[in-house]
C-alpha cells in the first residue's frame, strides 16, 4: 500500500532533542460529510476546528468546533449563506474570540457591523464560547476573472486583525499606503492582485488597506511584443499575471509579513534583499516574502525566493509555479520560517545537502529578520508520483524553537529516523531550529493529518487532517493510535460502517511479531497476539495484528448508532480510543493505488492491467467492503454459504463526455465473496459494449466509491 517513488532526503535524521512520546486520536466532528480545513488555538490551549459543511450540492456553509486541550468537545457554531462559503484561515484574539477569513459566493452571506458590503473575501469574528457573531464583513471587490478571497489572517497583541488574499482591480484602499492603486499591464492581459488589510479589534474600521502586486512581467516567448501565448485550442492568448499571498504573520512591533507566489517581475522588493530578481516568466511563478511596516505605509523589505537553473513550461496560460509558500511562522528572534512546494530545492547554505528532484516535493527554509540572508533551505519529502503535488501545508514553532511541519509526501522520501514506521502519506515532523536535524517524525494515512498544525504554550502539538482527525501529542510513553482507514482504502476514515474491514494504525499497538488471523471451524478469533479491538465494548474479529497496524471487522452490532467508541487492549497497555461516527454503508473498492485502479479480474480469470485490459461487453470482477450490517451470518465467519448484500449494489459507468452522466450497468452477482472474511463483497458486472469508459462508481445504499479498470 505504501510503495512509492523513492527520492533521497536532504535533512539528517537525528533525534537530539525531546520529542512527543505518544499521540491521541480524536474525532470531535460528528458529521462525516464535513471537510476539516482550519485549526487555531487560544492561549489556554483550547482548539478551534473550522470545516466546510455541505448542506446541498450548491450550498456549503461553515461549521466551527471548540475543544479543550485534551480534544473534548466544548461547543459548535454554524453560519453561512445560500451559496458556497469557504473558510481558509483562522486566528484567536487575546480574549479568546475566533476570527475566520475566507471566500464567499453567497449573496446573503451573514454580515454584522460590516465595514464593507461588497467583495467575496470575508472576515467574521465569533465570541470565545461560540454563541454569536461579534462582527462579520466583506473585504473588497471581486470580478475580472481573478480569484478573490482572503487566504490568511493574523492578530496582534492588541487584537487588531491583519488579512491578506487575492482581489481584482477596484479594491478599496486607504490613503498613504504602500500601493494605493492597482498596478496595470502594459498590454492586453489579465491581472490578479494581492491585498493586505488591517481591521480594528472591534471590526468597526479599516486601519489600512493596500494592494501588494506587480504589473511587470517577463514574456516566456522572448522578444514577442505584445506577449502572446500559443494554445492548441485557443490559438493565441494574452498573458495572465497574478500575485497570490497565501500566509501572513505580525511581529511584536506591528510589522506585517506576507508570503505567497507570483509570476510578476515587478512586485515590491528591497535593495539588499535575498533576491531582487524573480527569475520567473509569465508562465512560471516563484515564491515571495515581504515585510510591510506598521500602518501599511512602507515596505520594510521584500524578496523573491526564486528557483534557478530550471525551465518548466505551463500547460495553460494561467501558468504554474516553480515553488510556492503554503505557510510561514516567526521565531523568537524574528526570523521567518517558510514551507511549501517546489520542483527543485531553493538555494541552500553550507552544511545542508540539497538534492534535486524531477517532480514537485516539499521544502522548508528560514529567512533572516532583514530579508537579506537565507539561513537555511532544504527539501522535505517528495511527491508520491509525477502526477501528484505534495509538500508541507502548515508550519508552527514550539516554545523551545523547534520547527513543526505537517503535510504530505511519499513516505520513503522523508528523512525518517531509523526504525520510524511509515504508515501513510501525511506526516507530522519536528526540525531543529537550524533545520539540520529531524527531532521527531510520524506518518499517518492520507487525510489523517497534513491539513493544519498548532503548537500550544503548554507544548502540545495538535494537527488536523481533512477527514476531521485531530491528533494531540502526549509526553506519556504509551501505545498510540494515530489513524484509522478502511482496509481497502488509501485514505483516512472519519466514519465506520458495520461489517466493514477497518485498519488501525499506531505505535506499539500490537505484538512485536505480526500475526495473521486465527481461524477455527470457519470462525475468526477476536483476540490475536494479546490484542483485542472493541467497538462499544464488543470484541471485533481480527484479521491481522502487528506493532503498527491492526485489521478488524467492525461488528454489525454498531448498526443504527450515531457513533461507536473504539478501544484497544494491547500487550503494553489499553488505548481508550476515539468515538467515530457510524454510517449505514461505506463502500470501498479494493484498489492497486491511490488513484483508484481496482484489483480486478477479467472474464477469462486473468488480472486486469494496462497490458491486459478487459474487452468491452465482458464481465469484470472486483472486491469491496463497507456493505452494511448483515444478520445472515456471524461477523467472525469465513464466507462459505453465500448471501446477497443487505443493501442494493449498483455499478455505474461514467461517460467520456461528462455531460452524458452515468449509465447503470448489469450486475450479475453482488454479495459475499467466496472463502473471504465476512464483510468482503464480490461484484461481477458487465462492461458497456458501445460506450468507452474506464471510470466507474460502486453504489451501496446511499453511498458510493469511485474506481477504474482498463478497457479495450
Amino acid at each position: 500500500m505504501l510503495a512509492r517513488l523513492i527520492v533521497m532526503a536532504a535533512i539528517s535524521a537525528a533525534l537530539t532533542l525531546a520529542a512527543p512520546a505518544g499521540y491521541s486520536l480524536h474525532f470531535p466532528d460528528s458529521n462525516p460529510q464535513n471537510k476539516a480545513r482550519v485549526l487555531a488555538a487560544d492561549r489556554s490551549g483550547n482548539l478551534f476546528i473550522v470545516s466546510s459543511s455541505p448542506q446541498t450540492s450548491t450550498i456549503v456553509n461553515i461549521h466551527v468546533i471548540k475543544t479543550d486541550p485534551a480534544g473534548n468537545l466544548i461547543g459548535t457554531f454554524d453560519f453561512g449563506g445560500s451559496g458556497v462559503d469557504t473558510p481558509t484561515a483562522a486566528a484567536v484574539d487575546p480574549l479568546g474570540n475566533l476570527v475566520i477569513v475566507g471566500a464567499t459566493q453567497s449573496a446573503d452571506f451573514p454580515l454584522s457591523y460590516a465595514v464593507l458590503n461588497t467583495g467575496t473575501a470575508f472576515a467574521t469574528k465569533i465570541d470565545s464560547q461560540l454563541r454569536q457573531i461579534l462582527f462579520s464583513t466583506r473585504l473588497g471587490t471581486a470580478g475580472g476573472g481573478a480569484f478573490a478571497g482572503a487566504s490568511a489572517v493574523a492578530i496582534d497583541a492588541a487584537g487588531n486583525i491583519y488579512v491578506t488574499g487575492s482581489t481584482s482591480a477596484g479594491f478599496p484602499t486607504t490613503s498613504g499606503v504602500l500601493q494605493p492603486v492597482a498596478p496595470t499591464l502594459g498590454q492586453n492581459g489579465t491581472i490578479s492582485h494581492g491585498f493586505v488589510s488591517e481591521l480594528s479589534a472591534a471590526g468597526d474600521r479599516i486601519i489600512f488597506a493596500t494592494y501588494f502586486s506587480g504589473g511587470q512581467f517577463i514574456c516566456a516567448n522572448a522578444g514577442q511584443s505584445p506577449c502572446l501565448i500559443f494554445q492548441p485550442r485557443a490559438n493565441l492568448s494574452p498573458p495572465v499575471i497574478w500575485t497570490t499571498p497565501s500566509s501572513i504573520a505580525v511581529d511584536p512591533a506591528g510589522n506585517v509579513i506576507i508570503a505567497g507566489t507570483t509570476n510578476s517581475s515587478g512586485i515590491p522588493v528591497s535593495d539588499g534583499a535575498y533576491a531582487t530578481q524573480c527569475s520567473c516568466t509569465n508562465l512560471n511563478g516563484v515564491a515571495f516574502i515581504a515585510s510591510i511596516g506598521a500602518a501599511g505605509t512602507k515596505l520594510r523589505w521584500g524578496t523573491y525566493i526564486p528557483v534557478a537553473g530550471i525551465t518548466v513550461y505551463a500547460p495553460s496560460i494561467v501558468g504554474v509555479p516553480l515553488n510556492t509558500i503554503a505557510s510561514i511562522a516567526i521565531d523568537a528572534p524574528g526570523n521567518v520560517i517558510f514551507a511549501g512546494l517546489t520542483v527543485t530545492p531553493t538555494p541552500g547554505t553550507p552544511g545542508v545537502d540539497l538534492i534535486k528532484s524531477a517532480v514537485y516535493g516539499g521544502y522548508v527554509g528560514k529567512l533572516d529578520t532583514s530579508g537579506s540572508k537565507l539561513l537555511f533551505s532544504a527539501p522535505f519529502g517528495g511527491a508520491p508520483s509525477a502526477l501528484v503535488s505534495a509538500g508541507p501545508a502548515a508550519v508552527s514553532i514550539d516554545p523551545a524553537g523547534a520547527i513543526w511541519l505537517t503535510g504530505s509526501a511519499a513516505p520513503g522520501t522523508l528523512p525518517a529516523p531509523a526504525g520510524t514506521p511509515l504508515l501513510g502519506e501525511n506526516y507530522i515532523a519536528a526540525l531543529s531550529p537550524d533545520g539540520t536535524a529531524v527531532l521527531s517524525l510520524v506518518t499517518v494515512p492520507d487525510g489523517g493529518s497534513g491539513q493544519a498544525i498548532q503548537t500550544t504554550p503548554a507544548g502540545i502539538v495538535a494537527t488536523l487532517g481533512n477527514s476531521g482527525a485531530l491528533l494531540l501529542s502526549s509526553p506519556t510513553q504509551a501505545p498510540s493510535l494515530l489513524g484509522i482507514a478502511g482496509s481497502f482504502s488509501w485514505t483516512a476514515a472519519n466514519s465506520v460502517a458495520p461489517r466493514s474491514l477497518l485498519s488501525l494504525y499506531g505505535l506499539n499497538i500490537g505484538p512485536a511479531t505480526a500475526q495473521t488471523a486465527s481461524i477455527s471451524n470457519g470462525m475468526i478469533a477476536s483476540s490475536l497476539g494479546g490484542v483485542q479491538v472493541l467497538f462499544d465494548g464488543v470484541p471485533a474479529a481480527l484479521l491481522y495484528a502487528g506493532p503498527t497496524q491492526i485489521n478488524a471487522i467492525v461488528p454489525s452490532l454498531v448498526a443504527g448508532r450515531r457513533s461507536t467508541t473504539i478501544s484497544i487492549n494491547t500487550p503494553s497497555g489499553t488505548i481508550a480510543g476515539p468515538s467515530v461516527p457510524v454510517v449505514n454503508t461505506l463502500p470501498q473498492v479494493s484498489s492497486v493505488n491511490i488513484f483508484g485502479l481496482a484489483n480486478a479480474l477479467n472474464q477469462d480469470g486473468t488480472v486486469n492491467t494496462g497490458l491486459n485490459p478487459a474487452p468491452r461487453g465482458s464481465i469484470v470482477t472486483i472486491w469491496a467492503t463497507g456493505g452494511g450490517a448483515q444478520s445472515f451470518t456471524p461477523d467472525r465467519s469465513i464466507n462459505s454459504s453465500l448471501q446477497g448484500n443487505p443493501y442494493p449494489i449498483s455499478v455505474l459507468s461514467r461517460s467520456a463526455q461528462p455531460s452524458f452522466g452515468y449509465t447503470s450497468l448489469e450486475v450479475l452477482y453482488a454479495g459475499d465473496a467466496p472463502d473471504q472474511p465476512s464483510g468482503v463483497i464480490q461484484v461481477n458486472f458487465r462492461l458497456p459494449v458501445s460506450q468507452f469508459s474506464t471510470a466507474y462508481s460502486l453504489q451501496i445504499g446511499d453511498a458510493d466509491a469511485q474506481f477504474f479498470v482498463y478497457v479495450r
